[in-house]
């Protein structure tokens, strides 16, 4: 049986809020298969986000242990760990707030591609174009603003430039949860097309069950920092075991009936 793409063990975080410690991240553990979507799920407060950080290295973890691509990855440091970073990369809630305000569209795809010299400079114009039309942005938004973008638009660019590193995971928190609903629709199956053409693998974070129904074949749920149930998502969706699981499908008036946008 071959290794999973992402194996977590133990992974815990405490943070200190004036005189009390909260424990926001409790012993999780949990296997991602490469090419596959796991979805977490949870309240707001449930320790998701802090999950996506300590997963991006963005802050240090307790105890416990990440091993990413047969790699430990809490080891790496320095040039190794921003070489493995190009492997990893992460779509947020609010992509404007990600990117330079005075950023052009090319720029912001520009500056992965130059920061880990993934192609030379010559060859870099083309690599952008070819990261638009994979996203479907159109190549006469290079020269735009993020700032002249819709939301839509935003977070497309978003996905592009996570996608210029050609990484093997990307860690999606609440990445479609203020689009609207015709966009969110069409992110979604251009996540699941992606996913079934490049083999790329995903964490995908959120909070409404019918959203991550439409693209995990996985879903752990977690509430308090804790995993309280996991397992594949037709099965946790039809027989939940947890109070939790029942008040977030109960929040859910009709979940995603189609096919369109299901994972393979």
């Amino acid at each position: 049986m071959s290794e999973p793409l992402l194996a977590v063990s133990g992974l815990t975080k405490t943070f200190r809020n004036g005189g009390r410690h909260v424990l926001a991240v409790d012993d999780i553990g949990f296997e991602l298969p490469a090419g596959q979507t796991l979805g977490i799920v949870g309240a707001s407060g449930s320790g998701k986000s802090t999950l996506a950080r300590l997963l991006m290295r963005l802050i240090p973890a307790d105890s416990g242990s990440i091993r990413f691509h047969g790699q430990d990855w809490l080891a790496l440091s320095g040039a190794r760990l921003r070489r493995a970073r190009a492997d990893i990369q992460m779509v947020f809630q609010d992509p404007l707030s990600a990117f330079n305000p005075r950023a052009t569209v090319e720029s912001v795809l520009n500056d992965p591609l130059r920061i880990h010299e993934i192609v030379g400079k010559a060859e870099r114009p083309a690599r952008i174009g070819e990261l638009l039309d994979k996203v479907g942005l159109a190549m006469s938004l290079r020269g735009r603003s993020v700032l002249a973008l819709s939301g839509g638009q935003r977070q497309r660019l978003a996905l592009a430039r996570a996608l210029a590193t050609r990484p093997k995971l990307l860690i999606l928190d609440e990445a479609v949860s203020a689009l609207d609903l015709s966009i969110r629709r069409q992110i979604l199956e251009l996540l699941v097309a992606l996913q079934r053409e490049d083999g790329v693998s995903y964490l995908f974070i959120g909070h409404d069950l019918a959203v991550v129904r439409a693209i995990a074949h996985r879903v752990t749920v977690m509430e308090a920092g804790r995993i309280v149930e996991s397992g594949e998502t037709e099965g946790i969706i039809a027989r939940p075991q947890t109070s939790v699981t029942k008040a977030l499908i109960a929040a859910v008036p009709q979940l995603i009936t189609g096919t369109e946008s299901r994972p393979g």
